[in-house]
């Protein structure tokens, strides 16, 4: 066979084929590059003549798309076809021709289909990625393995490589979720003190989100389990409450929280406060116990209080009956209460007269008051209502007194002298 009148011969090396012409056995002209190529991939030709000039011109399918064309082809395969260069002999500055006929191979079909978990502490072949014969890119792939010790727990994602005889590669990808198989403790997030009684909220954040857990406490303790979290609701005593994580790696967590109960603050008990007859007008220490760690609720009564602290104060009693209430709180609850009752007396008769005493009239008044037998010397005087409210207070400057300014009611009027109180039920109209 000849072209241009010139015998050759073809000779196929590999995946190379070589076309060489021979024009008198002198002139020798050899097309290299690959005759079966892969898509997306450029390849390289070259145009070998020992009588040709350097002026190659080369035709490709339409389809084709090049990069360089002039003493060396690159070109990208998109179908089979034949490749032509034509160049000048410088011998005859005859015109020559040469081609090659390149195969266009298929994309190799690869897939890879691996388990959704395995634990970190197993090791997974390549035997997942199909056609066999590939290898594999990812965390801890090493030896032909996925190494789950090198990878650790979660998710990672592996990618399979295969490349065909025509040197053509295809790749998949595929995920897989590694259950830690290392033994984590969960931690319990929760109150470690609380009141009996009270429900409240433990949870685990673990590290591990395969782990399943079992909530355990003290056998009168309600638990409501809900995964890593629970409802807890503490009884009367105090406890430890336990976590016991499980994963499908046959792994088990435990952890436990000590967990101290406390409880609504006793009812206060009365340490002081008068029990014989009370006179209106005097001030009395009333007084309950201690409790640590309490607040103290007091209901003073209808009279005026001094000097008041977290166990007592001092009341000014009034005229007439009373009564003071205490109760106790924390962030447990709040006691009962308790209750004393107290009356407040006339400790002088109205008008009552005795030797070296003082008396006042009329009683009722409306106007003004009078004062007999007066003590010699300073004498002071108090008014009082019945909640206890100083009304008028003041130094006795004659034996009578104006009340217009009072309002009518029931009053108790008390006069001092030399430390020494006397009082009178008082009436205004």
């Amino acid at each position: 066979m000849s072209l241009n009148g010139l015998p050759y011969w073809c000779c196929t090396l590999g995946a190379v084929l070589v076309l060489s012409f021979c024009s008198n056995a002198q002139s020798n002209r050899t097309i290299i590059g690959p005759t079966v190529v892969c898509p997306g991939v450029f390849y390289s030709f070259s145009y070998s003549c020992d009588d040709c000039l350097n002026n190659n011109t080369w035709v490709v399918p339409v389809d084709w798309s090049v990069q360089t064309a002039d003493s060396e082809l690159v070109t990208s395969v998109a179908s089979s076809g034949f490749i032509h260069v034509f160049s000048n002999l410088v011998s005859s500055g005859e015109l020559v021709e040469d081609s090659i006929f390149v195969s266009l191979s298929e994309t190799p079909q690869v897939s890879l289909q691996l388990p959704d978990t395995i634990c970190s502490n197993q090791y997974l072949g390549f035997e997942y990625g199909q056609p066999n014969g590939g290898w594999m890119v990812g965390p801890g792939v090493e030896d032909q393995l996925i190494a789950g010790p090198s990878a650790g727990p979660g998710w990672h994602t592996y990618t399979y490589t295969w490349v065909s005889d025509a040197g053509c590669a295809g790749s998949a990808q595929d995920s897989i979720f590694m259950i830690n198989a290392l033994n984590l403790e969960p931690l319990i997030t929760g109150a470690d003190t609380v009141c009996a009684g009270s429900t409240n909220l433990y949870y685990v954040s673990s590290q591990n989100q395969s782990f399943t857990y079992t909530w355990q406490g003290p056998a009168n303790w309600q638990i409501q389990d809900q995964g890593n979290a629970a409802w807890i609701t503490a009884g009367s005593n105090n406890g430890q409450i336990l976590v016991v994580g499980s994963n499908a790696c046959e792994v088990i967590a435990t952890t436990v929280i000590q967990i101290a109960v406390k409880f609504p603050p006793q009812i206060p008990q009365w340490v002081n406060f008068p029990t014989e007859t009370i006179c209106a007008g005097d001030t009395v220490l009333i007084a309950i116990d201690t409790q640590d760690g309490t607040h103290v609720n007091w209901g003073f009564g209808p009279w005026p209080v001094l000097n008041i602290t977290d166990t007592s104060f001092r009341s000014i009693v009034g005229l007439g009956p009373g009564a003071i209430t205490a109760s106790r709180s924390n962030e447990c609850g709040t006691s009962e209460t308790t209750a004393i009752f107290l009356y407040g007396d006339i400790c002088t008769a109205v008008n009552e007269v005795e030797e070296n005493s003082w008396f006042v009239y009329p009683n009722p008044a409306s106007k003004e008051i009078y004062f007999s037998q007066l003590p010699k010397g300073n004498a002071h005087y108090r008014i009082m209502d019945v909640s206890g409210r100083v009304i008028d207070t003041g130094l006795i400057a004659s034996n009578r007194m104006n009340i217009q300014s009072i309002n009518p009611g029931v009053y108790l009027l008390s006069i001092t002298d030399e430390e020494i109180t006397r009082s009178v039920y008082l009436v205004i109209e």
